[in-house]
């Protein structure tokens, strides 16, 4: 399998390649929040793991999943819940 998108493809990796239960207790144990999203997308110092955890994360917080550069965290989100409105730990855990 080929993945162009080097987010995309870290995170079929860490799936695929022994990392999967990391990805998805830091998925449902996360505390998201403004703060918290900006600080782990800014953190320069990433493994493959982190790459995947980011690429979920901003597909879950950036206005419609676009990953592409640009864009921007959702504002207000369905029924006003901002961010949190498309983040669904545990069934993404699941």
């Amino acid at each position: 399998m080929v993945e162009m998108d080097e987010e995309i493809a870290a995170v079929w990796e860490v799936i695929l390649n022994g990392k999967n239960k990391w990805l998805a207790d830091k998925i449902y144990s996360y505390d998201l929040t403004q703060a918290n999203v900006k600080i782990e997308l800014e953190n320069p110092n990433k493994e493959l793991q982190d790459i995947a955890f980011c690429t979920i994360l901003k597909n879950r917080v950036f206005h419609g999943g676009i990953l592409a550069k640009g864009s921007g965290m959702i504002k207000n989100g369905e029924n006003g819940k901002g961010i949190a409105s498309r983040w669904y730990p545990k069934t993404l855990r699941d």
